[in-house]
């Protein structure tokens, strides 16, 4: 028996479904890159679209973590659209803190964070 347990599964034309399916370019916004050379260029990630509102000194200071978080994200091999996603919010997270260490930012600041949109 397949793990398939549903009765409708097994009347389903599987087959036709997966010799139909077409491959997705490699650089379409859901698809996980290849990540042989993934931590490759860290150290130079470029502004994401509204980041530019983020002073130069500021993205320089807070550079080094976000290329910790998509090294993170593409050893997890998630979308290309999620690592855009986390870095976006995770960059308007620092921004809004302004920490001189974004390792000393915590449960409380995530709060503050989010009430702020709320008020």
């Amino acid at each position: 028996m397949s793990g398939i347990e549903k009765s409708w599964a097994n009347d389903f034309d599987w087959e036709y479904w997966s010799a139909s399916a077409k491959k997705l370019e490699a650089n379409h916004a859901t698809v996980a890159r290849d990540y042989t050379d993934a931590l490759e260029g860290l150290e130079g990630l470029e502004m994401l679209e509204g980041e530019e509102r983020c002073s130069n000194e500021l993205y320089q200071r807070y550079q080094p973590a976000l290329a910790e978080v998509v090294k993170v994200v593409r050893l997890k091999n998630y979308a290309m659209r999620t690592e855009q996603t986390y870095r976006g919010w995770i960059s308007r997270f620092f921004y809004f803190h302004k920490p001189n260490d974004v390792h000393d930012l915590g449960g409380k600041e995530v709060k503050q964070y989010l009430r702020i949109p709320c008020a």
